[in-house]
């Protein structure tokens, strides 16, 4: 089932209108000032309170998800270092003894 802007509830509408004024923002770069959109070609959906709060909320959401990733890259990095560590012992126990007594 999709949802379309005629079966969307006017409160509906303005809060959509006003995420796709924040995605518009954060992700596009479209400054400020700018009151129209490709969806609103004239600008009678924007208000900027509503836009603002949902600018914040994008925001927010996107910061978390950069940490959780930023988390889950240093943790993968680690088993994937880990692991050449314990080949590279296997492989070649004469030089990890060469690399362990150098540091």
């Amino acid at each position: 089932m999709s949802i379309t802007s005629a079966s969307m509830t006017v409160p509906q509408r303005w809060k959509w209108h006003a995420e796709v004024y924040a995605l518009r923002r954060v992700v596009l770069g479209v400054p400020p000032g700018e009151h129209t959109s490709p969806c609103d070609p004239n600008g009678q959906w924007y208000d900027e309170a509503a836009v603002a709060v949902a600018e914040a909320s994008l925001r927010t959401r996107l910061a978390e998800q950069s940490r959780r990733c930023a988390a889950d890259t240093a943790t993968a990095n680690a088993i994937r270092f880990a692991d050449a560590d314990a080949w590279r012992r296997r492989a070649y126990p004469d030089a990890t003894v060469a690399w362990e007594a150098a540091e």
